[in-house]
């Protein structure tokens, strides 16, 4: 082996085929992107590996943590004391965290690194606990909503924040994921509102002592999922949105225990999920999703389809026609999701693509095909039908067949038997 400075040729067998080193040729200002897609203690590894390699990883532009065990130390302590000062970026970021969440002395050393790197114009902070401390909430240091080159903020559960005495600055701020467990919907709100260029937002968490409203006001917000749960039957939060440029919405979870609406109908809505479980609001649910007729993509799971099936007809009014609707996928828990299917099917004249997948019962409680009127989309306009999670069985046969056999103008169908897929 031969060094040549930043390349290195290393001679195989007499044939001379040669090998260069083109990694450690590259310049330095790559060489820093390329450290910053790994965790900081493997960015920090390299530079034992040459002379080279020694003070790259100080180019770094983000700090990745993934895990415990390689700091002897604490990491926050670490972080903010030995490698963030090393590091020659001007700017660092991102800044992503999955560990064990800081204890006594070290939530001081947490809030002087969270401090530090918003003050190098961070602009993703993504905290994520592996062990969490239910007796012990996390305060959020306050300069995070104060920090004008965030775009993305990821908070899990287990913290704890205060707005800003002067109101919040984020105004760059474009994708935010955040646990709301015990936090007021108030407070929620205000930080919403303060979100000018909010594109997406993701709002997880339990909201069983909160009762009120919560308003989500965002003119850009694009992107929508709400996965909060409500067990307690004597509190009955409603969400009102209003955002006229949304393209994507998702609501899921168990025990939904909570209302939802829009404040003005979403003409941008391209895409629909609707998965809740366990569900005591899910005629409110189905309110919801008549006002979006005009989806192009939709999915419904969990108890979305029994309300279609009520003696006093489907719970929140009669199913509207949904003349856009392209895809559908339904997730069957029962025979009665079938018989609920079949009558939503039956309002979707421009239907292509349907998927079916089977979820916590057996494909033989939905075979009673016959005892159903057939939608007319099944033979005149589906093209492409995907069976998913079957169990193998031979009563599954007697649905694929059926399927054939009224399907006119079907082009593909697609049977996933237990995670392997057939066409």
């Amino acid at each position: 082996m031969e060094d040549r400075g930043k390349r290195i040729r290393i001679e195989i067998s007499d044939g001379g085929i040669k090998s260069e080193d083109r990694l450690s040729s590259l310049p330095d200002p790559i060489l820093g992107d390329i450290l910053s897609l790994l965790p900081i203690k493997s960015a920090v590894a390299t530079a034992s590996l040459s002379r080279r390699w020694r003070r790259l990883w100080t180019q770094l532009t983000a700090l990745r943590h993934d895990g415990d065990g390689f700091f002897r130390r604490d990491f926050f302590a670490i972080a903010a004391y030995q490698i963030l000062p090393d590091l020659t970026s001007p700017a660092i970021h991102t800044f992503e965290f999955c560990g064990t969440n800081p204890r006594e002395p070290g939530m001081y050393n947490f809030s002087r690194l969270i401090s530090q790197l918003c003050g190098r114009h961070v602009k993703k902070i993504d905290l994520r606990f592996s062990v969490r401390d239910c007796f012990r909430r996390i305060p959020l240091p306050r300069c995070v909503f104060e920090c004008q080159s965030l775009e993305i903020l990821m908070l899990d559960e287990g913290f704890d924040f205060e707005l800003p005495e002067n109101g919040i600055r984020v105004p760059n701020l474009r994708e935010l994921d955040i646990d709301v467990s015990d936090h007021e919907f108030q407070l929620i709100g205000n930080v919403l509102k303060s979100c000018p260029r909010l594109e997406k937002l993701l709002l997880k968490g339990d909201i069983v002592n909160f009762g009120g409203c919560l308003e989500i006001n965002c003119v850009n917000l694009k992107w929508l999922e709400l996965n909060m749960y409500n067990r307690n039957i004597y509190k009955d939060p409603h969400i009102v949105i209003s955002a006229p440029k949304l393209e994507r919405l998702c609501i899921c979870g168990d025990y939904l225990g909570y209302s939802a609406s829009f404040a003005e109908t979403p003409t941008s809505l391209v895409e629909a999920k609707f998965l809740a479980r366990r569900s005591s609001k899910v005629g409110n649910t189905w309110k919801l999703i008549r006002s979006i007729d005009g989806v192009k993509l939709l999915t419904l799971g969990g108890d979305t389809f029994l309300t279609l099936v009520h003696p006093a007809g489907p719970v929140g009014g009669v199913i509207p026609t949904f003349s856009s609707l392209t895809s559908f996928t339904g997730i069957l828990r029962s025979s009665t999701c079938w018989k609920g299917l079949m009558h939503l099917l039956e309002h979707c004249p421009s239907l292509r693509l349907l998927v079916l997948r089977r979820e916590s019962c057996s494909w033989d409680r939905i075979m009673n095909c016959s005892a159903f009127n057939l939608p007319a989309c099944l033979s005149t306009t589906v093209k492409w039908i995907k069976l998913q999670y079957l169990e193998g069985g031979g009563h599954e046969l007697g649905l694929i067949s059926f399927i054939l056999s009224i399907a006119k103008v079907l082009e593909t169908l697609d049977v996933d038997v237990s995670g392997s897929s057939a066409t």
